[in-house]
């Protein structure tokens, strides 16, 4: 079996179809199974819709377009420990960057319907991407460093009123869990699965296809992952 990156089949999946996430729960969000996966090359399965077009008609087009989220410094909040790009909110995303001393430092993102999100902060002097997945309204953004065992203390915490403009923008951005760039093999895969078709649904049919046909998790590996 071929071994590909441990995040490799989320990022098609999210690039090739709009992935719609719920804004219920707490803690971790709602994302693909976990991305510690054991992953093999699948073929695609065309659903003989190619079979049926009109020959006359060209193939959809597969171009990959691929966001890059940007930190412009338009709108930015924080203070000596840390930074909260919010310039781009409206098309769904924040960025964030810890570069205090903490080894163990959380980003809470508290969205309308007092739903609630939390992410583990890397650190250093780049900027991390996460996306706003409750669409428009009131956000509090707060940073949480380790005081102690499981026990965290406020470093810097902000309110924010987002009104975004594209309903699909949180899910279509690169973002923390699923990352991507143009260049990335994750894209040249979406634009493979997406080739010689004629209709979106044809595409989300072989991506189906190959993830099912596909991929297999280390369900015990995922259950066994230490903080970071």
């Amino acid at each position: 079996m071929k071994h590909l990156p441990k995040t490799f089949l989320i990022c098609v999946l999210s690039l090739s179809s709009l992935l719609l996430f719920g804004c219920s729960g707490k803690d971790m969000p709602d994302m693909p199974k976990s991305p510690l996966a054991n992953t093999s090359s699948g073929g695609s399965k065309s659903s003989g819709n190619q079979a049926e077009a009109d020959p006359s008609v060209p193939p959809r087009d597969n171009t990959p377009q691929a966001l890059v989220p940007e930190a412009s410094g338009t709108a930015v909040y924080g203070n000596d420990l840390t930074s909260i790009d919010a310039s781009h909110a409206e098309e769904g995303y924040i960025m964030v960057k810890y570069t205090g001393s903490n080894a163990k430092v959380k980003l809470r993102i508290a969205g309308p319907n007092q739903s609630e999100y939390i992410y583990l902060l890397s650190g250093g002097q780049e900027y991390e991407t996460f996306p706003l997945t409750c669409g428009s309204g009131n956000y509090q953004v707060q940073v949480l460093e380790n005081a102690n065992a499981d026990m965290y203390a406020l470093a810097f915490s902000t309110d924010l009123s987002v009104t975004i403009t594209n309903e699909f923008g949180p899910f279509l951005y690169p973002n923390q869990y699923v990352n991507f760039t143009p260049g990335c093999n994750t894209v040249a895969k979406g634009s493979e699965l997406a080739k010689d078709t004629y209709s979106d649904l044809e595409v989300i049919e072989n991506i189906y296809h190959y993830i099912i046909e596909g991929i297999t998790y280390d369900e015990q590996k995922a259950a066994n992952v230490s903080y970071g």
